[in-house]
């Protein structure tokens, strides 16, 4: 494991110092990249969060970390996702509190996008959120938070992201999921992707690309079915004749339960392949043991065509497995789907503390490895939490964050590790 964060900040106090929050890509020539919050004056570029970028060449050889969101120094920036395209051309967007450039409010949350070339070029910022739409002139009071982005072959990046904007016009600015695309400098007009409906509560989105270049989104949502609980969702773009991306409808994920054990569902991540697209979705399901204690498990489930295919694939019911919580997902070239997720179930021994493990599906669940006790004497007595995961050229690279004493210094502050692997 390599500490990707708190090596050469430049950082005042280094027991001040918190990264959290992090993301990871892989380009196709194999550099790994980073991104990730850091609070505390990293670099110089003052005491509000920041948003840092690391890019490991060839996955090992580290570059200097760079910070993305110097632009806005009165203002917390945070909640970064990045992705790669084929070209290598590195996609980052995050959730910026300053005032930005062109929004004439201060205090509401903004969505960001910067690219970062193979050649070291950083581009300026761009505003997705907040941007006019044809039902919505102006929405600059909104809160849009948590983004995410993928990226097709041709350069174009999709953005998703939670918004209490009112981009539907009904007077009631409830949480929606927004989507836009970024070509170059060019923002796309924003698309509600969630239904709009005034009871629901969509949020914290995640979106991948299939190889027709359309968007893929999960959310969890709670009124959508006007059960009470909190559930996920899809919804996906097909490519028609005319070479446009058309939106299908909305499609329940999570499994329908019946009784009281069930206890919601929640924080999906998706990834894509294959021609027509397969989508497998991954999330958080909650329920009741028989002796009351309430357990969160991780779940797959398959979509096809748009619609749900089989059944819920419990990946985590264990008896020892209390929270196995946020789980993430990437798909390689040969279809083969890569998993993550933090555990406090002392899985594989352990300890009782948060680890991170991951493991592959082809067909059929593989045993589980443990990411972050490789180490055991550095590792078992620190929470590690909020994995990532990103797979290219048969490189799987794992993120996460850690309260370990990582570099040995004396001092249990929240670091980003980073874990290359074939």
């Amino acid at each position: 494991p390599m500490l990707v964060s708190d090596q050469d900040t430049g950082a005042l106090n280094p027991l001040l110092m918190r990264s959290i929050l992090a993301d990871v890509a892989v380009r196709p020539n194999g550099d790994v990249a980073a991104v990730w919050r850091e609070n505390f004056d990293f670099a110089g570029k003052g005491n509000d969060d920041d948003v840092v970028l690391r890019v490991y060449q060839g996955g090992s050889n580290a570059q200097s970390p760079i910070v993305i969101s110097d632009q806005f120094k009165n203002g917390n920036s945070g909640n970064p996702a990045i992705a790669a395209d084929s070209s290598g051309l590195l996609h980052v967007v995050w959730q910026e509190d300053a005032q930005f450039s062109g929004d004439d409010k201060k205090t509401d949350h903004d969505i960001a996008y910067r690219s970062y070339g193979v050649d070291g070029v950083l581009s300026e910022a761009i505003l997705v959120s907040t941007i006019p739409s044809p039902t919505s002139p102006s929405f600059a009071d909104d809160k849009n938070k948590y983004p995410d982005v993928a990226a097709d072959a041709n350069g174009t990046a999709h953005v998703v992201w939670q918004s209490d904007g009112d981009l539907d016009d009904d007077g009631d600015p409830d949480a929606d999921i927004h989507y836009a695309t970024v070509n170059g400098n060019t923002v796309s007009d924003t698309i509600l992707v969630s239904d709009g409906d005034d009871t629901d509560i969509s949020v914290r989105p995640r979106i991948a690309v299939a190889s027709d270049g359309c968007p893929h989104v999960v959310w969890h949502d709670k009124g959508y079915d006007d059960d009470g609980m909190l559930d996920v969702y899809y919804r996906r773009a097909v490519l028609n004749a005319a070479g446009s991306c058309v939106w299908g409808n909305i499609v329940r994920v999570s499994q329908v339960y019946k009784g009281d054990s069930y206890k919601g569902s929640l924080l999906p991540a998706i990834a894509v392949t294959g021609d027509p697209a397969t989508a497998y979705v991954v999330y958080n399901y909650k329920n009741a043991s028989a002796a009351g204690k309430q357990l969160t498990h991780v779940a797959m489930r398959t979509l096809e065509n748009g619609s749900t295919a089989g059944l819920q694939i419990n990946l985590t019911a264990y008896p020892q497995h209390s929270i196995a919580s946020k789980p993430d997902i990437a798909v390689d070239d040969q279809g083969v789907v890569h998993l993550t997720w933090a555990d406090n179930g002392n899985l594989l021994n352990t300890g009782s503390d948060f680890d991170v493990y991951r493991w592959t599906w082809s067909g059929k669940q593989s045993l589980a490895i443990a990411v972050s006790d490789i180490d055991k004497n550095t590792f078992t007595t620190g929470a590690s939490t909020n994995p990532r995961i990103a797979v290219s050229g048969g490189k799987v690279s794992v993120l996460w964050e850690d309260k370990s004493d990582f570099d040995g210094d004396g001092i249990a502050d929240s670091d980003i590790i980073l874990l290359n692997s074939k």
